[in-house]
């Protein structure tokens, strides 16, 4: 399985480690979702929601992003970058959603791919929905009333 790494830094050889409140470790992140490594290089903030959401009468599974304040989804319009790396040594975290990976090293990157407009990318494809501020209250209720 290939893991993947979003950033907005280009040329990057080795991710280092950081410190994460979360696992109260250095860690790396990973996941074998490159629209998901994409979404994450913002959707840690306050302004960007990411997560997964499973129909339950359909099975479905899709990535949201919600707009959490205002003309915040004009952080994806940039360029971004992914960085392949090996999954060895990557382990899941009961803390974390489960399509994130972590390392408790540095980690050398395998491959460098560019993403000219990350926000473009990922309306191309029917696995992710975006959604603006003005639409988000509206589509959690709706989503709670799908996974029930």
């Amino acid at each position: 399985m290939k893991l993947y790494h979003g950033s907005k830094t280009k040329g990057i050889k080795v991710l280092k480690a950081i410190y994460h409140p979360l696992v109260k470790r250095k860690v790396v992140f990973a996941t074998p979702d490159k629209n998901f490594a994409l979404a994450m290089i913002w959707g840690t903030r306050d302004e960007l929601a990411v997560g997964y959401y499973k129909n339950t009468k359909t099975k479905e599974k899709i990535m949201y992003i919600d707009e959490l304040k205002p003309k915040k989804l004009e952080l994806l319009n940039q360029e971004g970058y992914l960085y392949e790396v090996d999954n060895g040594g990557f382990t899941q975290n009961k803390r974390l959603m489960k399509e994130e990976y972590i390392v408790t090293k540095d980690i050398k990157v395998q491959k460098e791919i560019k993403i000219k407009n990350i926000l473009t990318r990922l309306k191309r494809t029917k696995k992710v929905k975006i959604v603006p501020y003005d639409n988000v209250l509206k589509e959690m209720q709706k989503r709670d009333k799908e996974t029930q």
